[in-house]
């Protein structure tokens, strides 16, 4: 494994997230042993058009980080298998009163859906339906406390992709750990 000096790990994590143009690999060098190299863009002027180029983006680009350093922040829910994560100070402020009542409902919803249809199409139809229709909630309103619970963010990675890549159980055990601390 390379040795990364503190402040080669600090200059790579305060990247622009959208220069990096390949995943990062250890190589070998003559003179220093292994070293970590992380591919990016030659020219700065590059980082506005990579910004701008839709569906060629890196996976990075549509999670909404600035910064390569974001990104552990931003994915770390999805690697977790904790049934309640504390939501950040700004996430616990965008939860309204409604977020007891919407998490609930989402519950219920969730239940009804089984561990070989639990994919990210059935899951936003299941929880459409359940908020937004039935329940009445604008979008904005019935996924928040959804987002907070799978995340513990007010801002997260694709919500109905990480509730299938979390699991059934894992996501109707966030949805009740946070229900449960409000």
């Amino acid at each position: 494994m390379p040795t990364i000096s503190a402040g080669a790990l600090k200059r790579m994590l305060h990247l622009p997230a959208n220069v990096v143009v390949s995943t990062p690999r250890v190589e070998d060098d003559p003179r220093d042993g292994s070293v970590v190299i992380v591919p990016v863009r030659p020219h700065a002027h590059d980082m506005d058009r990579c910004a701008r180029c839709g569906g060629h983006g890196r996976p990075y680009d549509r999670l909404g980080v600035r910064l390569l350093g974001e990104v552990a922040g931003m994915v770390g829910s999805l690697l977790s298998t904790d049934e309640y994560l504390e939501p950040t100070d700004d996430a616990r402020k965008q939860l309204k009163d409604s977020a007891g009542v919407v998490l609930d409902l989402a519950i219920a919803a969730l239940e009804g859906v089984s561990e070989a249809d639990w994919k990210t199409d059935t899951l936003h139809e299941t929880l459409n339906k359940a908020l937004v229709e039935d329940g009445g909630y604008k979008p904005r309103l019935a996924f928040g406390p959804v987002r907070v619970a799978m995340s513990g963010r007010r801002v997260s990675p694709p919500l109905f992709e990480s509730m299938e890549i979390i699991g059934r159980d894992l996501t109707i055990a966030r949805l009740k750990g946070l229900r449960a601390h409000l």
